[in-house]
């Protein structure tokens, strides 16, 4: 096999330069509209090259208030949620008693993870629609240097791509295990904008993703898929 890209490896750290740097998926000459149904996403997703193939996880960590929202009366909600984006899991951490957030881990193809976090976010402005939404992903510190790009050029594109503001924490968070940490990344503006910031994280962080597979960076976190399913499974967020 190929020898794996980039240098550097091992280490604490927010990753850089060392990831590799190929071309954004969405060139200015590929500006598509946000995609409203997962039929949208799934052609934007191929068209800008994405193996739509490939399952993985994605979490987002919310207050418990903004939680209830989009659980719903009976996860009625929520059940709503994993049916129109398409994913395969939707689930939320149990509340833990005197904690001011929750975390929802999403399960699926890259499309339907896009599609449920873009309804998270319009759950999350309400029946009066607020004008700025907010979401903020937990992603694996191995994988925030694919999002960043080599001297921050990567972020602010999808910045300037987007329209939102996207902050990258410096806080490490621990995940419900304990057994890795990740970095907070909020998608902050008006909806559209927010949906538009979380579809680029997603397909690039869908790369890094794609490379840990194909270079073998993820021997011990890989899971091959099941003999009756072909999509290969890669937990991002272990």
């Amino acid at each position: 096999p190929p020898p794996p890209r980039g240098g550097g490896g091992g280490g604490g750290g927010t990753p850089n330069s060392s990831h590799d740097e190929r071309a954004s998926p969405f060139s200015p000459t590929l500006m598509m509209p946000v995609p409203t149904t997962l039929d949208q996403a799934m052609m934007q997703a191929v068209a800008a090259g994405i193996d739509t193939g490939i399952s993985f996880q994605v979490k987002v960590m919310l207050d418990v208030k903004d939680a209830g929202k989009i659980f719903g009366q009976g996860g009625s909600v929520l059940r709503r949620v994993q049916h129109v984006s398409g994913c395969t899991r939707i689930h939320f951490s149990p509340s833990k008693p005197g904690s001011d957030h929750r975390t929802a881990l999403l399960q699926g193809s890259a499309p339907s993870i896009v599609i449920g976090l873009s309804m998270f976010s319009l759950l999350l402005c309400g029946e009066v629609m607020k004008t700025v939404s907010s979401i903020s992903l937990l992603i694996n510190k191995k994988h925030v240097g694919q999002i960043i790009g080599k001297a921050g050029a990567r972020i602010n594109q999808i910045r300037k791509e987007s329209g939102a503001e996207i902050l990258i924490s410096t806080d490490r968070f621990l995940d419900e295990d304990g057994l890795s940490e990740d970095n907070k990344i909020t998608v902050r503006g008006p909806p559209m904008a927010v949906s538009k910031g979380i579809s680029r994280v997603i397909y690039h962080l869908q790369q890094a993703v794609e490379d840990a597979v194909r270079y073998g960076r993820a021997q011990e976190s890989y899971e091959p898929p099941h003999p009756s399913n072909h999509q290969r499974e890669y937990q991002s967020s272990r």
